[in-house]
């Protein structure tokens, strides 16, 4: 059986969907909470409750379990707190996982974790690959670019600047700044290929789309898609960190927004063929990709 984390957000919403789609056994990792889990309708798994900083708890979800996914709850997160609370609870889970025999452990980081990054949600993934890796526990890292997809956190940030604020469309920084996005769905796939790949084993890699995009050229494609033309306005990184806090709870009803501030700071890209190279999978470009925004509210 597979446990997986971070199901109920729009990344682990995908994999839960791939993995039962092949019929595999899941248990689905919740952290305690009083809201109502956001999992897909309709897909069955086990569930167990814990907290990833409750090892005791940890080591219940964990029996019966062979492969973990640990996709988390700070994927994309400006809050600090949860940042590094999801850095030690990748420690406990990678600890737990070597106590409990688990034989393989498949972890969700980004491209340009590294621990002496200027980033916080960077450093943090890169100390979760630090405990992966000295836990024992047979691993694949793997460092995707920009994710996007239905129920992401970059596309609905441009949707509603789109559709909320007339004329113009705010970008954070150099509007040039290159990522390499990869559609979610390929991603799930990747993950379930990787978790059945023994070749995969105690490897770290890096995908993404099969195209290097500029944060302007993203922003274009997503009016194309949503048929709105506003004129594209870069902000400097400080301007944009004053009034994100304010700004983005307004749009989205949530935060989220000052991670993009980061994320978009340099330069985001591997090679263009890591998907089909490493996993036989070609993945699509970011255009043809985009209908699910025409049912954004």
């Amino acid at each position: 059986m597979i446990l997986l984390t971070g199901a109920t957000n729009f990344i682990g919403r995908a994999v839960l969907q791939v993995l039962r789609r092949a019929d595999l056994p899941v248990r689905i990792l919740l952290e305690p909470s009083s809201e109502s889990p956001d999992l897909p309708a309709g897909v069955a798994a086990d569930v167990s409750v814990a907290s990833l900083s409750d090892e005791r708890s940890v080591r219940s979800a964990l029996v019966g379990i062979s492969q973990v996914i640990h996709i988390g709850n700070g994927y994309y997160s400006s809050d600090p707190e949860k940042i590094w609370q999801e850095s030690k609870g990748t420690r406990v889970l990678a600890q737990s996982a070597q106590a409990a025999s688990v034989s393989r452990f498949v972890y969700l980081s980004h491209l340009g974790a590294d621990r002496m990054s200027a980033y916080p949600e960077l450093r943090a993934k890169a100390e979760g690959e630090g405990a992966i890796r000295m836990s024992g526990v047979p691993f694949t890292i793997v460092r995707s670019g920009l994710v996007y997809g239905a129920g992401d956190s970059f596309t609905s940030i441009l949707v509603a600047l789109i559709r909320r604020v007339p004329f113009v469309t705010m970008l954070p920084g150099n509007p040039e700044t290159l990522a390499q996005p990869l559609w979610v769905q390929e991603l799930a796939v990747a993950v379930q290929w990787i978790l059945e790949d023994e070749k995969m084993a105690d490897r770290a890699i890096e995908i993404g789309g099969p195209e290097f995009l500029s944060l302007r050229e993203m922003a274009f494609l997503v009016q194309q898609q949503l048929r709105k033309r506003s004129f594209l306005l870069p902000l400097s990184p400080p301007v944009l960190k004053f009034i994100t806090p304010l700004f983005t709870p307004w749009l989205l009803g949530q935060d989220g927004g000052e991670f993009w501030i980061d994320y978009f700071a340099v330069n985001r890209t591997t090679e263009l063929d890591a998907m089909p190279r490493l996993l036989g999978i070609q993945p699509s470009r970011m255009g043809d990709c985009l209908n699910y925004l025409e049912h954004y509210r």
